[in-house]
């Protein structure tokens, strides 16, 4: 018998998961949700605990955390919709590239949590900054991804 190994064809527009972009691309998501937490940790930590007054910063930082929050919110937007079209494995380790299928293992898998992580929670009034924080941990739902950092530019 011929042992030859078959690789699944993929549909035309679904992403495989350990592509050398989706990596990358998750890579990134988890550097700008950690950083981007990490910031609003520090922002409590000034105004609760050092007293600090964050009326007396200045604009040009106010505006750069602005900056950072749409971006991070605009790549996590545009992650939920990928994660429509990015192929899994099975329990047999078989890559499933069925858009179907991969549409209904997202929204009974991770949809949720994608959606509240893409939310700017700060942006919306009634939130204070102490609640605005709380929520933008769910942000931290996309380390999930990053399976294999030392392997991330290997080609397959």
């Amino acid at each position: 018998m011929d042992a030859t190994i078959h690789q699944p064809v993929a549909h035309p527009r679904v992403l495989m998961p350990d592509s050398r972009g989706k990596r990358c691309w998750d890579l990134l998501l988890c550097i700008m949700s950690t950083s981007y937490i990490v910031q609003r940790l520090m922002t409590i930590v000034r105004l609760y605990f050092m007293g600090v007054d964050l009326l007396a910063d200045s604009v040009a930082s106010e505006q750069l955390g602005l900056l950072i929050e749409l971006t991070l919110t605009v790549l996590l937007v545009t992650d939920l919709l990928l994660n429509f079209v990015v192929a899994y494995k099975n329990k047999h380790g078989e890559a499933v590239t069925s858009p179907p299928l991969i549409c209904v293992r997202y929204l009974q898998s991770w949809f949720l949590p994608d959606v509240l992580a893409s939310v700017p929670w700060s942006l919306i009034p009634p939130f204070g900054l102490l609640q605005a924080t709380l929520f933008d941990l769910t942000k931290l739902c996309k380390l999930r991804n990053l399976r294999s950092p030392p392997c991330l530019c290997a080609r397959h």
